[in-house]
């Protein structure tokens, strides 16, 4: 589990514990009679403002690295969007196949991801695509994840080649 630096001090807190904090004050904040839109918006920002949102956007920025190297060493996948300082979203296509019977595939082991146009039609028709699917990162998620997404991927690849 990943540590995040949530102040200047360089102190740390363990990220699942810092989730498990959120969902519980959501949880609170949604239960009937709960203060205001504004009290709950001050939730997230406060479990945004614990961790950094540095520490927030180095992590994701290491999650889509990571993702983009892993899914690099498939030859049967191809990758759009490559610029960089971009956001933790991967997009791809598995050759041959289409990006909705992927995300099927993923999905039955686990492994969520967008599928389709993502209302980039001009830019998918420019590199030849129908469609693609997506993996976007946050916070909260983990290079072990990366690496189901991997395990998935090679799995759908055996399955619709």
């Amino acid at each position: 589990i990943e540590k995040f630096r949530h102040s200047p001090q360089g102190q740390t807190r363990d990220a699942s514990d810092k989730l498990r904090q959120m969902v519980s004050a959501t949880v609170r904040a949604y239960h009937p009679g709960a203060d205001t839109t504004q009290h709950r918006q001050q939730i997230a920002l406060d479990y945004i403002n614990s961790i950094g949102k540095d520490a927030i956007m180095a992590h994701e920025t290491m999650l889509c690295e990571h993702a983009m190297e892993r899914l690099g060493t498939l030859n049967s996948i191809e990758i759009f969007g490559r610029a960089r300082d971009k956001g933790a979203i991967v997009s791809f296509a598995l050759k041959g196949a289409h990006a909705h019977d992927v995300a099927t595939i993923l999905d039955r082991s686990g492994v969520a991801v967008r599928a389709g146009t993502h209302c980039a039609e001009p830019l998918l028709a420019r590199y030849g695509q129908t469609s693609t699917c997506r993996a976007s990162f946050a916070v909260y998620n983990t290079t072990d994840e990366i690496e189901a997404l991997v395990e998935a991927l090679i799995k759908a690849q055996s399955f619709l080649a």
